[in-house]
């Protein structure tokens, strides 16, 4: 039966020059023990959290799927609407409104959505954080600032999904 064991060394050298010595000393303490595996606290680290890291980063790509598709919910939703208010549209211009206004409503129409999206996400969010917080590691899981950047994201990717709906709205013929 084969034990495992371990073995710790600080140094103040690379580590790569004391595998020589520590070899020899082993070898000398006995021959018959398998040569020993080296490995920085690092490297043991990174194998310690690699399959939570690959979760991770795993959530991070089905997150960013999400975002697209949130993107492209949302583009449809309000092409939709414009295609669906083009008469209306229509009247709105032929009675003086101008393109500029036009486009303003359909953007606020954007922005409203999205509001209400990021209210209900940022709910969720810090639901699903309690979760998450066993599987971080030196990372705080109240993080202010990512959760205002990923919040000023969307709302970027919000307006430029509602631009274009926006600009066919402001583009309509009254006649």
């Amino acid at each position: 039966q084969r034990v495992s064991q371990s073995m710790a060394v600080r140094a103040t050298v690379e580590p790569a020059r004391l595998e020589a010595r520590i070899r020899e000393l082993v070898k000398a303490r006995d021959p018959l023990l398998a040569p020993p595996k080296f490995k920085t606290m690092a490297q043991a680290l990174a194998e310690r959290v690699a399959p939570r890291r690959f979760t991770l980063v795993l959530l991070a790509a089905f997150g960013a799927l999400a975002g697209g598709l949130a993107t492209i919910g949302l583009y449809s939703v309000l092409a939709y609407l414009v295609a669906e208010r083009t008469r209306e549209i229509g009247i709105r211009m032929a009675l003086g409104a101008s393109a500029g206004r036009v486009r303003r409503m359909i953007l606020r129409q954007g922005l409203w959505l999205t509001i209400a999206g990021l209210v209900v996400g940022g709910i969720a969010s810090m639901s699903a954080v309690r979760v998450l917080r066993a599987w971080m590691y030196e990372m705080s899981v109240y993080d202010a600032p990512t959760f205002m950047a990923v919040a000023g994201l969307l709302c970027l990717v919000a307006l430029l999904a509602s631009w274009l709906p926006a600009r066919r709205a402001s583009r309509v013929d009254p006649v």
